[in-house]
């Protein structure tokens, strides 16, 4: 059979016979995988070397969440600790700010906080590696100073390769005969696509090597991807998400005991959906947690159902128990991680002291990214720690610890604030990066709705109507217009709200975690507000704290110095507008590697005349969202992106 496919190296149309040939003589000199993978990660990273001091002047690029240095970034994957770093893989196009052919993006950090770029990991290779069309998510495991990256290696297939492939999948071999749940072994619907987990390996963490495939699709499955792998007891596992030919969404667990060996058809169905309208679970992760185990998965397909599921594709949890017979049962139904906009495919890890830790993309399919006239594409979210209430059986997600080293100051802390109707109280700019804990009083708080602005075009708010708290955002010129929400406890006297505020994104976390809402935002490009607002009755503040953030990526370990220049130029910024004349606001923006000026934190005064009322005083109108507004807290915080990678000039 003669077949046309591109050469490795020059990507020219060449007979897949001396492709063949060519390729048994590279393997017996031991270099045709690696030799591919090195041109292609080259130049990758020449891409982000070329459009990284533009993109990071964007409008809307994070000063502290990770994002791509130029192109698409989606899914991470491949979150783990080693060789005295955190690493964090996620997919990534350097090519295009679309989505196209995925590479494996990757940073590192000391901290969680500090994130540095490093050269992409993976790079699509060629036919025969079986990743030609692109290296799509997984994860890692650290195993005796080894890091072992297993990924999906994605091909789109013509018509004669599909069946030269699909007629040799899992070679002669039967499926497992101890699973009651084995498919039929008729071929699945052609779709075109062929879809094998891959392996690679590092020794630095840095620079990986490919092994080539280790596991084809068992037939009667197609789309079978996202490898989650784990070592227990010196036995590798591996879950893999899948879909059968009936169109049902499944999970196949495999193991063994060497990770560079698989058996194909040595599997059993882990859990597979009862609800006929899902036809894929992507991206699982699955792992102890407790005295049971936790499921994260991405029910494609998944009806919304009232308040819940309206994302196009959600993620979610449940709980249950991991049998001897290699199967889970659950004891907690699916539910949401994130109520928010834009959350998707969470992965999580476990930190050097024991803390299990998540992090997923602030963004999802089927929706809008304004931030592609910029030539880059979406964030990931910030860390989260995962941990059981005892009482209710949720999983929270809290902030973990690392990230007060984001802190600018002691912050400024709010006093008990009394909202009258129609009345709005300035908190700080929406352009910069800030921090705020606050504690509304629902037993005193009899407002139809009150909350906060954040910006012109978005709001975070109680529905006194609905008992919910609901994150609204209204963008026509980006067809963004939509609201998510969750409910607020009955019979609650308090609502503790902790953000996180980036320039194009929110997080919110409700009551310690028992609730998150997410979301992109897009302020426009003149300066706007967080604010308090009050409709139809009034609301109390009880407490609150307000911090200005750093910028927490860089990518030049030669730029450190200036990086810590920074950081001194941004508190002194934060420290400048306390004033509720809001003279501050009329200064120029500093530059993100502009102003020369370095200061010390200072303790700022409460700038409010009044603890109790707020103010009816006329502020600004690039600041004012809805009509009064009054300074709680200042203002611009500087920044200063750079590139990297120290370990490659």
């Amino acid at each position: 059979m003669t077949d046309k496919r591109p050469s490795a190296l020059t990507g020219e149309p060449v007979d897949k016979t001396e492709v063949l040939q060519e390729y048994m003589s590279q393997v017996a000199q031991g270099n045709m995988l690696q030799v591919s993978h090195d041109v292609r990660v080259s130049t990758a990273r020449e891409q982000h070397t070329k459009l990284w001091p533009m993109l990071r002047e964007s409008k809307w690029y994070p000063r502290y969440h990770v994002a791509p240095p130029c192109g698409w970034l989606s899914v991470p994957h491949g979150l783990c600790f080693f060789n005295g770093l955190y690493h964090i893989f996620y997919q990534h196009n350097p090519f295009s700010e679309e989505w196209g052919t995925m590479h494996w993006g990757h940073c590192t950090s000391k901290d969680l906080v500090h994130w540095t770029h490093q050269p992409p990991a993976l790079a699509p290779g060629n036919y025969l590696e079986g990743d030609k069309d692109g290296c799509f998510s997984g994860s890692a495991v650290s195993y005796k100073g080894v890091m072992y990256l297993f990924y999906t290696g994605h091909q789109w297939l013509d018509e004669e390769t599909y069946d030269e492939l699909y007629s040799s999948t899992s070679d002669t071999q039967t499926p497992d005969t101890h699973s009651s749940n084995a498919p039929q072994t008729k071929r699945p619907v052609k779709e075109g696509i062929y879809q094998q987990q891959c392996l690679a390996v590092s020794e630095d963490g840095i620079t990986f090597t490919k092994r080539g495939p280790i596991l084809k699709p068992p037939k009667g499955y197609i789309h079978c991807r996202d490898p989650k792998v784990w070592v227990q007891d010196d036995r590798w596992f591996m879950v893999v998400g899948a879909r059968d030919e009936q169109d049902l969404g499944l999970l196949l667990l495999y193991s063994s005991s060497d990770p560079t060996r698989w058996n194909s058809s040595n599997y059993t169905m882990l859990a597979k959906t009862t609800d006929k309208n899902v036809f894929m679970w992507e991206c699982p992760d699955f792992f102890p947690f407790g005295n049971e185990f936790a499921l994260l998965v991405c029910p494609q397909g998944l009806q919304a159902n009232g308040y819940r599921f309206r994302n196009t594709f959600p993620s979610g949890y449940c709980f249950g128990y991991f049998g001897a017979d290699k199967t889970f049962s659950t004891s907690v139904n699916f539910t949401e991680l994130d109520e928010g906009q834009d959350f998707y495919s969470p992965q999580s890890f476990v930190t050097p002291d024991g803390r299990r830790l998540m992090i997923g993309w602030l963004g999802g399919w089927g929706t809008n990214f304004p931030c592609t006239e910029d030539g880059w594409n979406s964030q990931l979210t910030l860390p989260r720690e995962l941990q059981r209430d005892p009482k209710t059986g949720r999983m929270r997600q809290t902030p973990p610890r690392e990230l007060k080293l984001l802190r600018l100051g002691e912050g400024t802390v709010l006093p008990v604030l009394q909202l009258a109707d129609r009345t709005s109280a300035f908190i700080c700019s929406c352009n910069c990066p800030h921090e705020l804990e606050l504690v509304f009083q629902l037993s005193v708080s009899h407002a139809e709705r009150y909350g906060i602005w954040l910006g012109k075009c978005a709001q975070l708010y109680v529905d006194s109507q609905r008992n919910r708290l609901v994150l609204s955002r209204h963008y026509p010129e980006y067809y963004l217009c939509d609201e998510r929400s969750c409910p607020i406890k009955d019979g609650a006297t308090f609502l503790k709200l902790h953000l996180f505020l980036d320039t194009s994104s929110v997080e919110v976390f409700v009551d310690d975690g028992e609730h998150v809402l997410s979301a992109r935002i897009y302020p426009g490009n003149k300066e706007e507000a967080v604010s308090f607002f009050c409709i139809s009755g009034t609301a109390q503040l009880e407490k609150g704290t307000v911090w200005p953030l750093q910028t927490a990526t860089f990518i030049s370990s030669e730029e450190e110095e200036d990086r810590r220049r920074s950081m001194e130029e941004d508190l002194m910024n934060c420290s400048s507008s306390s004033h509720p004349s809001l003279a501050s606001s009329n200064r120029p923006h500093s530059h993100r590697h502009g102003s020369t000026n370095t200061g010390k934190p200072e303790k700022k005064p409460h700038p409010l005349a009044s603890p109790d009322v707020a103010s009816n005083e006329e502020a600004p109108a690039s600041l004012n969202p809805t009509h009064n507004s009054d300074l709680i807290a200042g203002g611009t915080a500087g920044s200063c992106y750079s590139l990297y990678p120290s370990h490659a000039s």
